[in-house]
């Protein structure tokens, strides 16, 4: 969505996104109570410690948030040391943007897009999407049961073959029209 308010579509042929709808509807806290919510401030604070075992204890923890079931452990080691290899120079922004991209919300109606979201994941991002592509033609939801907010991980078979047919039906809309009637010189 970055992409899109900076650069425009014209250059764009679709859009795709996953674990997340790109800050196109309103961000809705959930309640002060609820159990995930307070575990991922926590997180978030952890996150931007000074304290090495701090953050790696961070790293470790968000993993797990990201995904509905357990995580092999050369591949757990792999996400945890990359989460906890962000310099705090560049997580700190991350944490304290604010992702409101709701006045792109129409450009959607205007490029093929794709919504994969795990079902796992945030309740407002599973409740969002499917309303998104109701009321966008050009928009398109798969949810991925027993899927959070990595499908491409979780479910790579499918999620490969998902993104394969929305390119490939993008493609074949997308070609001009074979001449008809022609005949050889």
């Amino acid at each position: 969505m970055d992409y899109l308010r900076v650069y425009g579509s014209d250059k764009l042929g679709a859009i795709v996104l996953t674990g997340a709808l790109g800050g196109v509807t309103p961000f809705r806290m959930p309640p002060a109570d609820d159990p995930d919510a307070m575990r991922f401030a926590e997180v978030r604070k952890l996150q931007m410690s000074d304290d090495f075992d701090e953050r790696r204890q961070a790293a470790e923890v968000m993993v797990d948030m990201l995904t509905a079931g357990p995580i092999p452990e050369p591949y757990r080691e792999i996400f945890m040391n990359a989460g906890f290899m962000m310099p705090l120079y560049a997580r700190g922004p991350m944490i304290t943007r604010k992702l409101d991209n709701q006045d792109l919300q129409a450009k959607l109606d205007k490029l093929p897009t794709l919504l994969m979201i795990g079902l796992e994941d945030s309740p407002t991002t599973v409740e969002d999407a499917p309303m998104l592509a109701e009321r966008y033609d050009n928009v398109s939801y798969i949810g991925y049961e027993g899927v959070g907010h990595s499908a491409f991980f979780e479910q790579p078979e499918r999620f490969n073959a998902d993104l394969r047919e929305f390119v490939t039906r993008g493609r074949s809309a997308a070609a001009p029209a074979a001449p008809t009637g022609l005949t050889a010189p």
